[in-house]
C-alpha cells in the first residue's frame, strides 16, 4: 500500500456522513468582483480566483467580502497548484503565484499558506508534488 493510501476507517466515515447530512451550501454563481452578499458566513471560498484575476483585484474581492465573514470564519482566499511557501516566481505564472508581493499586498490579512499533497502528487504517487491554499481568518 503507498504511503498516500488513505485508512478506511467506518466509525470515521458514519460520524462525517453524519454530520454533512443536514448542511446545504450556497454556492454563488457571478462575477466575484461585483458580488453583494446579504448576511454572514462561516466559510468563503474562492478557490481559483486568483489565477483570473490581478493581485490588486483579488484584494478588492478579500477586502469586500471580509465584511460578510463571521468572528473566526474564514477565507480560502485562493487555490495554488504545484506551490509551496518556498517556490520561487517566474514571470509567465499568474500574478497569485508571486507570494513575495501577494504576502506584502495582503500584510494586514496574515494570510496562512497550508500544504499538501495535491491531486496529481496523489495520482502520480508522488509526496512531492504539493499544492497550497491561503486561508484568512477573521
Amino acid at each position: 500500500m503507498s504511503e498516500l493510501a488513505f485508512k478506511y476507517d467506518e466509525n470515521t466515515f458514519n460520524e462525517c456522513k453524519s454530520k454533512i447530512k443536514n448542511i446545504s451550501p450556497k454556492f454563488i454563481i457571478g462575477d466575484i468582483r461585483n458580488i453583494k452578499l446579504e448576511r454572514n458566513y462561516d466559510n468563503i471560498w474562492l478557490s481559483n480566483s486568483g489565477q483570473y484575476l490581478k493581485l490588486e483585484e483579488l484584494k478588492n474581492v478579500v477586502d469586500n467580502l471580509s465584511n460578510n465573514l463571521n468572528n473566526e470564519g474564514k477565507m480560502l482566499v485562493c487555490y495554488l497548484y504545484r506551490t509551496i511557501k518556498t517556490s520561487k516566481y517566474k514571470e509567465d505564472w499568474a500574478e497569485i503565484y508571486n507570494l513575495p508581493k501577494l504576502f506584502e499586498l495582503f500584510k494586514k490579512y496574515n494570510l496562512d499558506i497550508i500544504s499538501f499533497i495535491g491531486p496529481r502528487g496523489i495520482l502520480h504517487e508522488s509526496p512531492n508534488m504539493k499544492d497550497s491554499v491561503l486561508i484568512y481568518k477573521k
